[in-house]
Formats: C-alpha cells, structure tokens, sequence
C-alpha cells in the first residue's frame, strides 16, 4: 500500500508532523485513497504502526460486537 504513496508527500507528512501540525487535515488522499490527518499518515509513512487499535485496560469493543454482517468478518470476531 505505501508504494502508492511519493516521495514528495512523505516529505510533506514528515514536514507537519514534526512541526506540530500533527491534527491538521492532508491535502491529498493518502495512498491515493485514505482521507486523514498528518499524524495518522505519519504512523504509516515513518514509523510503520497503525495506531487504531484499543489498548487502555477498559476497551471498549462494543461498536465490533455489534457488527452482524457475515462474510470475511465473521472468522475475525
């Protein structure tokens, strides 16, 4: 997926997430897709983490449990 994303805007997410600017909205679709902030996009770009996952002792997994679709979700919950 990140062979999708340039050079030139892997320098521009680098440029604001290290000057603060961290919450602020890309101007471009990131991996030609994904509409999101600077930080999100630096995760994936520089430090290869996703950070969406629940960690805290009290997570709350209600919004997944209450998924009833079936399919290619049904083996992951």
């Amino acid at each position: 997926m990140m062979s999708g994303v340039t050079r030139r805007e892997r320098e521009y997410i680098r440029y604001h997430a290290e000057n603060g600017n961290g919450d602020k909205f890309l101007p471009f679709y990131f991996m030609g897709w994904v509409d999101c902030i600077v930080n999100t996009a630096y995760d994936w770009a520089w430090t290869d983490t996703l950070n969406n996952v629940h960690v805290e002792a009290d997570k709350d997994f209600s919004q997944v449990e209450s998924i009833t679709h079936t399919g290619a979700l049904s083996d992951c919950l």
